[in-house]
């Protein structure tokens, strides 16, 4: 696989799915296909160029997304003493449970801010809400408990913010598109090879 940059599209298509997934999660026909605009994602995709081309990459993050059923994302930290990549415990949101929706919205709207832009929770807070939730009884505190927690300690080795400015960290983003409503356990091992690849790739970038 070959690393390639391009732009957000692939976020704003998975921040749409989510959308849709969230308001239907009511809904019977929550299991219907939703696809991407008519097509699938290529499957992996690298949406985030390094802030400065000539300087190393710090870490990536890795996504592996199936609609309707979870958001995984691995960590992947450089070691800069000897020069490896170091992987960490991986999260998986299960976008059937609260904390799942609300840590998936939060770190895709996160991953599009630009480095050095503004940075409001109180504007981000309303922002989130409106866009994957629609006042479907998710509270302001706890969106902003998971944005806190994002900066506190989960995404702390990519995410920073400076006074009133977003600091992203120089990483890069992989994306494994997956079918509607996969199970987990079952595609963890696909998962895993893919990350593998993925962490391979790095070494050789």
């Amino acid at each position: 696989m070959d690393i390639k940059w391009s732009n957000i599209q692939p976020l704003i298509r998975i921040e749409a799915d989510l959308i849709r997934a969230f308001r239907r999660r009511d809904e019977s026909d929550r299991k219907r296909f939703i696809n991407h605009q008519g097509r699938r994602l290529p499957f992996d995709e690298i949406i985030s160029r390094p802030l400065e081309p000539n300087k190393q990459i710090s870490g990536a993050l890795y996504l592996a997304y199936s609609p309707n059923s979870f958001l995984t994302v691995d960590r992947i930290i450089l070691d800069r003493q000897n020069q490896k990549y170091k992987r960490a415990r991986r999260i998986i949101n299960y976008l059937n449970s609260r904390t799942g929706q609300i840590g998936s919205a939060v770190l895709i709207e996160l991953l599009k801010i630009e480095n050095g832009a503004e940075f409001s929770k109180h504007k981000l807070i309303p922002t989130i809400d409106r866009v994957f939730f629609n006042g479907r009884g998710i509270s302001a505190g706890e969106i902003n408990e998971a944005i806190s927690r994002m900066f506190r300690k989960t995404m702390n080795d990519f995410f920073a913010v400076e006074g009133k400015r977003f600091i992203r960290k120089n990483f890069v983003v992989g994306i494994k598109n997956l079918p509607v409503n996969e199970y987990y356990p079952l595609v963890k091992p696909n998962i895993d090879q893919s990350v593998n690849q993925f962490i391979y790739t790095l070494k050789k970038s």
